[in-house]
């Protein structure tokens, strides 16, 4: 498999995983989203209560997720809060939708999104395995060793055009002539 950096990763990655999110309607500033996916979660599990209830509940919920986190070691801060605040069964509730519904919405797009990405890279590595067992691909090095010769040589052909006939002639599975030059400015290049 190819290795790619973490930055070309992150590129094929980001755009993959943010498509999922708006997919999902979650797009925009995160925090207010996933505060308005628990409302509307707690409505369909919660109906009967009051709207400001379920508002309440899942201000609280926003609040502790974002003391969470902010920073992954402050527990102890959470702590605090849930202690100070005692909080109520709903509450409760509603920071589990909370979490569950940011996990879904961002965590679990990002896998989906990896996944994809390694899913591209392994099949791109599958084809150039393929591509590199190919008569295609053992005509082109013949190509290429004889286009030395010629670099070395320049009295072998008079021009591109010639070279690229001459190598139609010798390999039955060449079938271009424009395809032949073309590797022969792409190989001058390389030498420059």
């Amino acid at each position: 498999m190819d290795k790619i950096t973490d930055a070309e990763r992150w590129k094929l990655l980001l755009p993959l995983a943010l498509a999922d999110v708006k997919k999902n309607g979650m797009d925009g500033p995160m925090m207010p989203a996933v505060r308005a996916k628990t409302i509307e979660l707690l409505e369909k599990l919660y109906g009967d209560l009051d709207d400001e209830l379920r508002s309440r509940a899942a201000d609280f919920a926003y609040k502790a997720f974002r003391e969470v986190t902010r920073d992954c070691n402050r527990l102890s801060a959470l702590d605090k809060a849930l202690t100070a605040h005692s909080p109520s069964g709903l509450e409760l509730i509603a920071f589990h939708l909370f979490a569950s519904v940011w996990e879904e919405a961002y965590v679990k797009a990002f896998f989906r999104a990896n996944a994809a990405v390694d899913a591209t890279i392994a099949a791109r590595d599958r084809a150039k395995a393929r591509h590199a067992k190919s008569p295609e691909a053992a005509a082109k090095l013949a190509v290429h060793e004889s286009w030395k010769r010629w670099q070395a040589h320049p009295s072998l052909y008079r021009s591109k055009s010639a070279f690229a006939l001459s190598m139609l002639d010798t390999n039955d599975t060449l079938r271009s002539q424009q395809t032949i030059e073309r590797w022969c400015r792409l190989w001058e290049r390389a030498e420059k």
